[in-house]
């Protein structure tokens, strides 16, 4: 009898070792939480509620971090949300808003085709874009202005929990 609860014990602690601990109504992936918002603001503001919220403005690393972000993305069934990218400081120069490094200095991007293109006015800001008017819709980043209303994603490292009982 000992044997089987100490074998029920291993598979419950080797279940518990990848999940990650994140708040509600967040989702972890790969040792981070992700909160996808209901709501809309100004890229500014979404800055700000993300550091409310104890996270940041997305900041997409890695090709499989945007390819998860962008499935995750497609379930919420909204248009854009707002990623830190951004080249207010300089025009063309697009830095990450918390971690100021550079996306040269990241390697990655995933721009649209012809993108970022300041499409005749101020469009500093970037958004991970879902652009429907191709036959097979497609998720990709593309700038645009700053003050335009959209939802965003705020980021954070998954928590350290502990499995009780």
């Amino acid at each position: 009898m000992a044997s089987m609860y100490t074998a029920v014990f291993v598979l419950v602690a080797v279940y518990f070792e990848n999940v990650y601990c994140c708040d509600s109504s967040w989702i972890g992936h790969n040792n981070r939480c992700y909160l996808f918002s209901h709501d809309t603001e100004y890229w500014i503001g979404a800055l700000q509620m993300c550091r409310e919220l104890g996270a940041q403005l997305v900041e997409i690393e890695t090709a499989a971090e945007n390819t998860y972000l962008k499935a995750q993305a497609q379930v919420y069934a909204k248009d854009q949300f707002w990623i830190s990218l951004t080249d207010i400081g300089e025009e063309g120069s697009w830095m990450w808003m918390s971690s100021k490094a550079s996306i040269n200095t990241t390697g990655f991007s995933d721009w649209y085709p012809g993108q970022p293109d300041n499409h005749g006015v101020d469009q500093n800001c970037a958004a991970l874009y879902i652009n429907r008017a191709h036959h097979a819709p497609s998720w990709q980043w593309s700038d645009i202005a700053c003050a335009s209303r959209n939802h965003y994603i705020c980021e954070k490292p998954a928590g350290e929990g502990e499995v009780i009982g």
